[in-house]
C-alpha cells in the first residue's frame, strides 16, 4: 500500500462527460486528441472505451481507439536520457525531504510533483529543485526545465507539447488533410512554456484561410457566424443616427430558460433585446416621461453563394485557470469547459437536418 505522502490524485470522467466526447468523437469528419502529462496508465483509465485518439507522458507516446500498444511520437535524435539519472538523483534528494511530494518517472521525462504539500514549504523547495537542476545535471545537457503549477519536468528539448502535437496529427491525417482543416477547437491547462500550441492551432487555420481584415470589417454583418445589431438610441433616432452596441453590452445572456426547439426546426433567430439594456432603455425614457421604445436589432443575412465564398476556417483556443495566456479566451473553471463539451454534444446528436452551419 502506499503511505499518505505517495499518494497521487485520480481522475475519473462521469458518465455523463464520457457519453458526451462518444458524441463528438463519433461524428462524422471529427476527430478528437486527448493529452495529458500524467502516465499512460492513467491516461487509460481514464480514456478507456472512448474513440479518441490518447497522448499520454507530456504528448510524447499515444495510441489509437482500441488499441493496446503505445507509440513514440520522440525524433530520433532526442531519445538520449543520459541526463535522467542525474535528475532522479536531485528528484528522490527532494523527495525525502518533502513530505507529500512524488515522482513520475516516465519514459521520456520525469516530473517532480508537490501538489500535496504546503504552499509555502512547497514552493520553496521547488525552488531549491531548479537551482540543484540548472547547476548540477542538466549543465550543457540536451533536456530542459518545465516549471508548471505544483510540478517541475524535465524532457527533452524537441518534446514540446506543440512539436508532438504536429508529429502526432500528421502521423494521423497526413499533412496534406491537416492543412484542410476548416474548424479546429483546443482548450488546455499547460505551463507558459507550452502555450505555443494555442498559436500552431490558430496558424493551422490562418495559412488554409488567409484573413482579409478590410472584407471582414465591411461584410461582418453578412457573416453567418458573427451577429452585427445596430441599435437606435432614443436621443439619437430623431437625428437619424445610429449607435453601435458593443459585443460585451449586446451579448448578454436572457434571463428565463431558452425557447425550446423542436426536432423538425431549426433554432429560433437571434433576435430577442437582452433584458438589461431593456430595463436600462424603459428607465431612461420613463425618466424623460416619454414612452419606452424598446430598440429591435437589425439583422442581415447573407446569400449563401457569397457566404460560402467568403468562409473562413475557425479556429477556438481556450486557456484554463490562467489570467495571462496566448489562447484567444480564458476559462476560470473546468466547470466550463464540461458544459462546453455537453453544448456541443446536444447540437451535434440531432438530426442532421436540424443542424445550422
Amino acid at each position: 500500500k502506499k503511505s499518505m505522502r505517495e499518494r497521487r490524485p485520480r481522475t475519473q470522467l462521469s458518465k455523463e462527460l464520457r457519453n458526451c466526447l462518444e458524441t463528438l468523437a463519433t461524428s462524422p469528419d471529427t476527430t478528437v486528441v486527448i493529452t495529458t502529462d500524467k502516465p499512460r496508465d492513467m491516461m487509460e483509465n481514464i480514456c478507456w472505451g472512448l474513440p479518441v485518439l490518447q497522448a499520454a507522458e507530456g504528448c510524447t507516446v499515444y495510441r489509437q481507439p482500441g488499441d493496446k500498444v503505445w507509440k513514440s511520437l520522440v525524433e530520433e535524435d532526442a531519445e538520449s536520457k543520459e541526463w535522467m539519472e542525474g535528475v532522479e538523483a536531485v528528484f528522490s534528494y527532494f523527495k525525502e525531504r518533502t513530505p507529500g511530494s512524488y515522482i513520475e518517472k516516465q519514459e521520456y521525462q520525469y516530473r517532480w510533483c508537490w501538489d500535496n504539500v504546503q504552499l509555502n514549504f512547497g514552493a520553496a523547495q521547488a525552488r531549491e529543485v531548479l537551482i540543484h537542476l540548472w547547476s548540477g545535471p542538466l549543465v550543457n545537457s540536451e533536456a530542459e526545465v518545465v516549471v508548471g503549477e505544483k510540478w517541475i519536468t524535465v524532457r527533452p528539448h524537441s518534446c514540446s507539447r506543440r512539436d508532438s502535437l504536429e508529429r502526432l496529427m500528421k502521423t494521423e491525417l497526413g499533412e496534406e488533410e491537416l492543412h484542410k482543416l476548416d474548424f479546429v477547437l483546443c482548450f488546455a491547462a499547460v505551463s507558459h512554456r507550452d502555450e505555443d500550441v494555442f498559436e500552431w492551432c490558430q496558424n493551422l487555420i490562418e495559412d488554409h484561410f488567409p484573413w482579409d481584415e478590410s472584407a471582414s470589417r465591411t461584410d461582418e454583418s453578412d457573416s453567418s457566424s458573427v451577429v452585427a445589431a445596430t441599435q437606435t438610441s432614443p436621443t439619437a433616432a430623431a437625428s437619424g443616427e445610429k449607435h453601435l452596441v458593443s459585443p460585451r453590452e449586446e451579448l448578454l445572456t436572457p434571463r428565463g430558460p431558452p425557447p425550446a426547439v423542436g426536432l423538425d426546426e431549426p433554432p429560433p433567430d437571434y433576435s430577442w433585446v437582452p433584458t438589461a439594456q431593456r430595463e436600462r432603455q424603459e428607465r431612461l425614457d420613463n425618466a424623460d416621461g416619454s414612452e419606452a421604445v424598446v430598440p429591435q436589432p437589425v439583422l442581415s443575412v447573407a446569400d449563401p453563394d457569397e457566404r460560402e465564398a467568403r468562409y473562413y476556417g475557425s479556429c477556438y483556443t481556450l486557456s484554463l485557470g490562467m489570467k495571462k495566456t496566448k489562447a484567444q479566451h480564458a476559462l476560470p473553471h473546468p466547470y466550463h469547459v464540461q458544459n462546453l463539451i455537453r453544448a456541443m454534444a446536444s447540437r451535434v446528436s440531432r438530426p442532421a437536418s436540424t443542424i445550422v452551419r
